[in-house]
Formats: structure tokens, sequence, C-alpha cells
């Protein structure tokens, strides 16, 4: 495989694992504890960053 096809693997990843857990921590907000706190934005991190990597191996 090339890098950049790996690389495109690895944002697809990023991106959908950032959107599942994201989609669950906003779904279970409601529980009051941090965890869902944390899924959410560390979802959104997640997720951003596969934008990220996403463009940076578009442009390659």
């Amino acid at each position: 495989m090339k890098k950049h096809h790996k690389q495109s693997i690895v944002a697809i990843v990023l991106i959908v694992s950032g959107w599942l857990s994201g989609g669950i921590g906003y779904g279970s907000s409601n529980l009051g504890s941090i965890l869902p706190g944390l899924l959410f934005y560390g979802g959104g991190i997640l997720f951003f960053l596969g934008i990220i990597v996403l463009v940076i191996s578009a442009k390659a």
C-alpha cells in the first residue's frame, strides 16, 4: 500500500471513531458523570484530527 492510502484509511478510522464516540457521549449526557463529557469532547478531537490527516494526505 502506498503511504497516501494508509493515511487515508487512518483518517477515515479517526473520523468514524470520533463521530461514534461523540454521539455516544452526547446521547448519554444526562447520566451526570464526567465520562459522557470526555466521550463527547474526545470524539470531537478525534473527528477534527481525522479531517486534518485526510486533508494532509490529499495534498500529498
